[in-house]
């Protein structure tokens, strides 16, 4: 989906300016290689899966 796309699917469905602005800065950042400002390294990482943070941390923490 292009940064367009994506504010103009946002918009629509009823977001407003400042939202749809956040979310398309947001995404173009993550493009632009936001997310690999750290390297994975034994260093900075845990053995700890995304997932299995999710099951043991946040969906405990999330009223069903």
């Amino acid at each position: 989906m292009t940064l367009d796309d994506l504010a103009a699917a946002t918009a629509g469905s009823g977001a407003g300016d400042a939202f749809v602005r956040g979310m398309v800065d947001m995404m173009r950042a993550k493009d632009q290689g936001l997310d690999n400002g750290v390297p994975r390294t034994p260093q900075t990482t845990t053995a700890t899966t995304f997932r299995q943070w999710c099951t043991t941390v946040l969906a405990p923490a999330v009223p069903a």
